[in-house]
């Protein structure tokens, strides 16, 4: 009687592991896409913010190299 209890209660562990590796495994399946969709999302981020440096850095650069002329223009304006 307690062999056969042991015998219910070993198959009974067994199924439930059986179930929750099924379950992991949709809920894996389930996730993947919107792991998927987060890391082009944030692909897109990235390329949208070097976007924003590189115009950062052209107007800085193109503030560089305009002060100067601003500098002789309002000199002219003055004398």
């Amino acid at each position: 009687m307690i062999a056969q209890a042991s015998l219910v209660v070993e198959r009974l562990l067994i199924v439930s592991k059986c179930f929750f590796l099924v379950a992991g495994h949709l809920l894996v399946v389930i996730e993947l896409p919107s792991v998927v969709i987060g890391w082009a999302s944030l692909i897109v981020e990235w390329r949208s913010l070097l976007i924003e440096w590189r115009s950062l850095v052209i107007e800085c650069l193109s503030l560089l190299i305009g002060w100067p002329f601003l500098v002789v223009g309002y000199r002219s304006l003055v004398i």
